[in-house]
């Protein structure tokens, strides 16, 4: 004669608690793609640290530059300055940080990972807004065509954060607190 006990526990504890809700597939792309960039940002921020030419190439550059057009040195030797301040770099590295959290905030189901994400998005748009000014001054003494080119890639950036922004916000009824 065997004894038997079942186990009524386990059923009773899942059905008590409903449930997890299960992260939609499309949710999951989108984080998987916000990690891929932010991964790929924090190494290009990592290489311009490390690869960053010396101050003495910095202003031989920049006399070769002045030959040619001392207004665009002058503007390249502001931008310089402006960035050696590191404060480019440290706004890149706080945005690629929140971007990443606030993913993986939403990957778990947690709305606060999208205001999280929102903010990591809009903060290279300040840093661009003050210390990039000088940088987008250099671009503008050099030509139209790098004038032009800078903001096409500003304005696809600018696009494809609004994108994914309206996208992870689709996202929203699938998240709680």
């Amino acid at each position: 004669m065997e004894n038997t006990v079942e186990n009524t526990f386990n059923s009773t504890f899942e059905n008590d608690l409903g449930a997890a809700p299960k992260r939609p597939q499309f949710l999951s792309v989108l984080c998987i793609l916000t990690w891929t960039m932010c991964g790929l940002s924090l190494i290009m921020s990592l290489y311009g640290l490390v690869a960053k030419p010396s101050a003495e190439v910095q202003k031989q550059q920049i006399e070769q530059i002045r030959e040619i057009n001392p207004e665009a040195a002058d503007k390249m030797e502001a931008s310089i300055n402006a960035s050696s301040q590191g404060l480019g770099t440290a706004l890149n590295l706080l945005a690629v940080v929140l971007s990443g959290f606030g993913a993986y905030m939403m990957w778990n189901l947690k709305k606060t990972g999208f205001y999280l994400y929102i903010a990591g998005e809009l903060i290279p748009y300040i840093g661009m807004a003050t210390g990039g000014a000088a940088a987008l001054g250099a671009l503008s003494s050099l030509g139209k065509g790098a004038e032009a080119a800078g903001a096409i890639v500003i304005g696809l950036l600018l696009i494809i954060d609004i994108v994914f922004i309206v996208l992870y916000g689709l996202n929203l009824k699938h998240m709680n607190k």
